[in-house]
């Protein structure tokens, strides 16, 4: 009757079905409520519908996503459910002192944990430890079930269809007649393109930053010398074994290096020990000291340079 009076009344589509939602009084009984649900048949989203000549508004009807109280899958209600009991809280199996099977007992359709003391949550649809098959608003499954309802109302497609669009197949690219028009052959391709594909996949595949490597290196540290043992007089660099070279030292240097030469050319042995002390006496002497160390504890060019 509803039917006919919607399809006879002036609308812009045709109804196929009509459902009278009911729901639970205080007795526990369930009564015919004022809500129902239109099935008809639309290219676009009816937003008022004239029946008994009256005008009502309407909204787009989403299936529930219905969660198991037997097993704890979504899709199904617990007595059309061909699995075995699961405890809901931690997600393991509970056997049935009945055997009932396919046909559920009342011990099958009440108990929702395996003991009373059961404190271990585990999810059954996502398998988290967070929480339990029946938080239903901290699963990511649940939500994303329920998506694809809401996906599968707005656009009047089926649940396959869906999940295809929402996970495309990233393979279907190479059935396109024109895609080996669209890239070149490896032979053709040249040097600097090479190069070019070379640096890109470097830097995809490279996951550590140079400037974290940078950034590792531990700091140098600035470590001055002893103010006790540096002459404020004489110029010198903070570093205790380093001092300014002044010109007397390089005039000094330069003509010890070239009358080593000369007696080591002419083999005067003599004449090289007397440079020897020379030029330690020279040295001490720029330090600064009056006493002169014997000579086989002084360390200096010409010696080197002669046994070289």
């Amino acid at each position: 009757m509803i039917i006919d009076q919607i399809n006879n009344s002036d609308n812009d589509f045709k109804a196929v079905s009509v459902y009278r939602f009911n729901y639970k009084n205080e007795n526990g009984q369930y009564v015919p409520s004022q809500t129902i649900k239109i099935g008809i048949v639309a290219n676009f989203m009816v937003k008022q519908i004239r029946m008994f000549n009256c005008l009502a508004e309407c909204e787009l009807y989403t299936p529930p996503t219905r969660l198991c109280k037997n097993c704890g899958r979504l899709g199904h209600i617990a007595i059309r459910c061909r699995s075995y009991k699961r405890c809901l809280h931690c997600g393991r199996k509970i056997d049935c002192p009945n055997n009932c099977g396919e046909l559920k007992c009342d011990f099958c359709l009440s108990t929702t944990k395996c003991n009373n003391f059961c404190s271990m949550p585990r999810c059954i649809l996502c398998n988290d430890d967070k929480h339990n098959a029946m938080e239903s608003k901290k699963c990511p499954k649940y939500t994303e079930e329920k998506n694809i309802r809401e996906a599968m109302a707005i656009s009047n497609l089926s649940r396959n269809e869906i999940i295809r669009k929402s996970k495309p197949n990233y393979y279907a690219i190479f059935d396109d007649p024109q895609y080996e028009n669209d890239f070149p052959l490896i032979s053709t391709m040249t040097k600097p393109v090479r190069k070019s594909l070379d640096e890109e996949l470097n830097r995809k595949l490279t996951k550590t930053k140079y400037s974290k490597v940078v950034s590792s290196v531990p700091k140098r540290i600035h470590v001055t010398g002893d103010e006790e043992n540096i002459t404020p007089s004489k110029p010198s660099y903070d570093f205790r074994n380093f001092s300014k070279v002044t010109e007397y030292e390089k005039m000094i240097s330069s003509f010890t290096n070239q009358m080593a030469i000369i007696l080591s050319e002419a083999n005067c042995s003599e004449g090289l020990d007397m440079l020897n002390c020379f030029a330690s006496a020279l040295k001490i002497a720029s330090e600064g000291n009056s006493e002169v160390p014997p000579n086989k504890n002084n360390e200096n060019f010409a010696v080197q340079h002669s046994k070289s």
